[in-house]
This record gives C-alpha cells, sequence and structure tokens, in this order.
C-alpha cells in the first residue's frame, strides 16, 4: 500500500470516529430534550397523580405489584413488564428531582420489604390483606431534603383526601373526614 492510500485510510478512520462521535452526541441531546417523550406521555401524567405530594406514595416504600397494578387499572393496560414499568419509574423520577435512594437497595440492587400479602379484589374495586406477610419488591421515590423513613404505603387502608398534619409527619397520609354533627 503506497503512503498516500495509507494516509487516507487514517484520514478516513479519523472522519468516522468524528462522525461516530457526533451521533452520539446527538442521539444523547434528542434523549435529553424530550425524557417525557422517551417515558410516554400516558405513564407520565399516571406518575403524576400517583406519586403527587398528596398521594402519601412519597418517601415510602410502595408495593411494586400494587403500582403496576394500579397502573394498567388507570390506563387500561392487560399487561406491562416488571423492567419496563421499573425502568418507566426511574425516568420519571429523574425528571421530577426525585431519586430512589441506593443504600436502601440490597447487594443486589433489589429494593425489597417484607410487608403484608395484598390482593386486588376486581368485584370490590379494592385491595385486601391474604393474611401474612412475605417480602415484596418496592419502589422507593425520595424528594430532596426529606428523611428516609421505614414507612410502607398500605393501600388496603380506607382511601380518601390526604392532608399533611404537622413537620414531624409531613409525609405521612391522615385521612380527612366531614362529620356533620345534628342539630
Amino acid at each position: 500500500m503506497s503512503t498516500d492510500n495509507h494516509n487516507a485510510s487514517d484520514r478516513n478512520k479519523v472522519i468516522i470516529a468524528e462522525i461516530r462521535k457526533l451521533v452520539n452526541e446527538l442521539e444523547g441531546n434528542v434523549i435529553d430534550k424530550n425524557p417525557i417523550a422517551e417515558l410516554g406521555e400516558t405513564f407520565y401524567d399516571w406518575a403524576e397523580e400517583f406519586f403527587s405530594p398528596t398521594s402519601g406514595r412519597l418517601n415510602c416504600y410502595v408495593p411494586l405489584l400494587y403500582a403496576i397494578k394500579e397502573y394498567q387499572l388507570s390506563v387500561g393496560l392487560q399487561g406491562i413488564r416488571v423492567q419496563v414499568f421499573r425502568r418507566k419509574v426511574e425516568t420519571y423520577a429523574s425528571i421530577k428531582g426525585l431519586s430512589i435512594p441506593a443504600e436502601l437497595k440490597d447487594q443486589y440492587g433489589r429494593l425489597t420489604r417484607k410487608f403484608n400479602d395484598i390482593f386486588y379484589d376486581a368485584k370490590t374495586s379494592g385491595w385486601i390483606k391474604l393474611g401474612g406477610t412475605k417480602t415484596q419488591s418496592m419502589i422507593y421515590l425520595h424528594t430532596p431534603g426529606s428523611d428516609i423513613t421505614d414507612r410502607i404505603y398500605d393501600p388496603t387502608v380506607i382511601t380518601g383526601e390526604f392532608e399533611s398534619v404537622g413537620m414531624e409527619d409531613q409525609h405521612r397520609p391522615h385521612l380527612t373526614t366531614k362529620v356533620q354533627i345534628p342539630d
């Protein structure tokens, strides 16, 4: 091979490397500019409600299968892979400036806790305890500046309007009821 051909080959390799670098940068910019599109508007809208500050589901453990079932029921989805759902939750957390504390994960990177064995009852459209406990996969979305707690969100508790009461309980849900006293 002549020197001219060798130099041309080297220049081509440099050009190809530069093109690959630019493509990688552009692909990264597309993802950075529109993570909601990557996540999906339907999931984003669901997560906005499910993990709202008044939901009682931030700064606590949330059973993963409960969250998945609620998502499926909300959007009319028959199924979603756990890995896909977990990735969407991580993306949502990143968009919202929330974190999933690494110190809560086990040596394999899993977030699990022992909790009541629960089941969604389609007849009553509610969650029931089956009796006993089992180790379950969890979600934990942590807001900056708040304490990490051991609280586990229990979907079998009667739901209603939630409000925060006092600084020490600011992340614990409290059922608000209106009582009318007869005259």
